[in-house]
């Protein structure tokens, strides 16, 4: 079978869809046709995006996003609104399942990637927003608009480190299992005061969590009492160390578990 040539007319014809297609005014010469067609492949992509997370996020006005990325891979984790939630209620409910037995993956690198931010200023409910996630990064939570802060990494095994975790500076949030099963949490850094019980057990927390943990539980709060792991609490201080610690909050008790 002999290959023709194509007439000058459908070549311009050509031409003037590719342009349309992707938005330019550009010459093409038949060389540039494959590189365009590719073009108008991946415009076509971004043009679902685009309709996709509009629809998915409200076109960024979106703010109960409880349930919202149950189970979702990184793959198709993308927002291109950034996230404002004022329900966050196991937002993260299982995400990034395909890195179950990988070490988890980062949420903070994901958001930088899809070059967006999550703000939770004033989000009101953070129940098990992490509940048996595979993430094992995360950046910084501001729970000041909520009442309690129960159970907010409850199971999220793969956790290493929170950046920041914002209270609010009454001490008032209630904080009931929001550590339990966080296996792997190592690094984070409170701003606010801890008012109410917390307990840590499951958690193989670094020295300066530890330190940090201790120098934000309040000042007022009496009959409350926090729990470290007693492996942790052994790894990061000498006994001295651990004796000149606590002796600054008197009005706490401290237990090892």
């Amino acid at each position: 079978m002999s290959i023709g040539t194509i007439p000058g007319k459908t070549l311009v014809a050509i031409a003037d869809k590719l342009r349309e297609k992707t938005s330019t005014t550009e010459s093409i010469t038949p060389e540039d046709m494959p590189v365009k067609i590719d073009n108008v492949f991946e415009a076509g992509k971004k043009a679902e995006y685009d309709v996709f997370w509009d629809d998915f996020q409200s076109k960024g006005t979106r703010t109960a996003y409880n349930r919202a990325f149950y189970m979702w891979t990184a793959s198709i984790f993308k927002p291109k609104h950034d996230l404002k939630p004022t329900r966050a209620d196991y937002m993260f409910m299982d995400i990034f399942p395909e890195y179950n037995s990988k070490g988890g993956y980062s949420l903070a690198k994901a958001l930088e990637d899809a070059g967006v931010t999550l703000d939770t200023s004033q989000c009101s409910n953070f129940s098990y927003m992490f509940y048996y996630s595979y993430v094992n990064e995360i950046g910084e939570i501001d729970t000041r608009s909520a009442v309690s802060v129960n159970a907010i990494l409850s199971y999220a095994k793969y956790v290493k480190k929170v950046e920041k975790l914002i209270l609010k500076d009454d001490g008032s949030q209630t904080l009931t299992a929001s550590f339990e099963g966080a296996y792997a949490l190592k690094d984070i850094t409170f701003e606010g005061t801890i008012g109410e019980s917390i307990d840590f057990q499951s958690s193989p927390l670094s020295k300066a969590s530890i330190k940090n943990i201790i120098e934000h539980l309040s000042d007022a709060s009496t009959g409350k009492s926090v729990t470290f792991k007693k492996s942790a609490r052994e790894n990061a201080f000498t006994n001295d160390e651990w004796a000149e610690l606590i002796v600054t909050k008197p009005n706490w008790t401290f237990a090892l578990v």
